[in-house]
């Protein structure tokens, strides 16, 4: 799947740390250090983000990290390039 991504977006991801435990909220041993593996490579991303200027969703985990929520942005463009306006979209994800 890598190989058919733009280079902008490989650089991206090179940048993202890379989550090495395999474990699900089921597995109570392993799982508090795949979650904290998940938070520091979402935190890492939206870091970047930010100091790009291209912030476009946020979003929060429950104490274990079994359901998350947050917000989309959608951002509008006018011809020529220039930002419209952004739209939020509800976001929510349960483990």
């Amino acid at each position: 799947m890598a190989e058919s991504w733009d280079s902008k977006t490989r650089e991206t991801v090179k940048k993202i740390p890379f989550l090495t435990e395999k474990a699900g909220p089921r597995d109570k041993q392993k799982w508090p250090d795949r979650l904290k593996q998940e938070l520091h490579a979402l935190i890492t991303y939206i870091k970047m983000n930010k100091e790009s200027d291209t912030d476009w969703f946020s979003i929060q985990p429950n104490a274990d990290g079994t359901h998350w929520s947050g917000k989309v942005g959608l951002r509008r463009r006018e011809e020529g390039g220039r930002p419209r306006g952004v739209e939020n979209l509800g976001l929510a994800r349960t483990g």
